[in-house]
């Protein structure tokens, strides 16, 4: 049998999903993990998470200082803190864009 990429990853966020959905609120998904699981898999994920966390600070402080030297470079902005606050806005707002646009995409891989 051949899956594609796309298949698998269906399948995998349809269960992901179904688990998620689960729990009542958050309380009862910690309990719940921790009465059926144990207190280790409290953290399962916490090292993917923390991996994840680290390359996006990379990426957004990387974009930061790219917008900051295009608009230095501009002429039309010097060195202040309009600079510093318009590169950091744009670069937030890029990786908030960015991640709704996963969340869409993913969910739309699990209908």
């Amino acid at each position: 049998m051949n899956f594609s990429n796309e298949d698998v990853l269906s399948n995998l966020c349809k269960q992901m999903f179904c688990d998620i959905n689960s729990y009542k609120n958050a309380i009862d998904g910690v309990m719940r993990v921790y009465r059926e699981e144990g207190f280790r898999r409290l953290f399962a994920g916490a090292s993917t998470a923390s991996t994840r966390a680290i390359f996006v600070t990379i990426g957004q402080i990387s974009f930061y200082e790219q917008v900051k030297v295009i608009l230095l470079a501009s002429g039309y902005f010097s060195d202040n803190p309009l600079t510093h606050f318009l590169s950091s806005f744009t670069a937030v707002r890029k990786f908030f864009i960015h991640q709704l646009l996963f969340v869409i995409v993913l969910k739309s891989w699990c209908l």
